[in-house]
């Protein structure tokens, strides 16, 4: 982890933007499917 962290010191400003969006949105989705994936707590639909 601490490499990954000293490559990234080298980037530039749109390659560290670039880099940060991606990650982002990587964490979004993986939070997404453990929503979906995990028992709903919300209450059941009864007529």
């Amino acid at each position: 982890m601490l490499a990954r962290l000293h490559e990234r010191l080298g980037n530039d400003p749109a390659t560290e933007a670039r880099v940060r969006a991606g990650q982002l949105a990587e964490i979004a989705l993986l939070r997404l499917e453990a929503q979906v994936a995990a028992p709903s707590s919300a209450a059941t639909f009864q007529d």
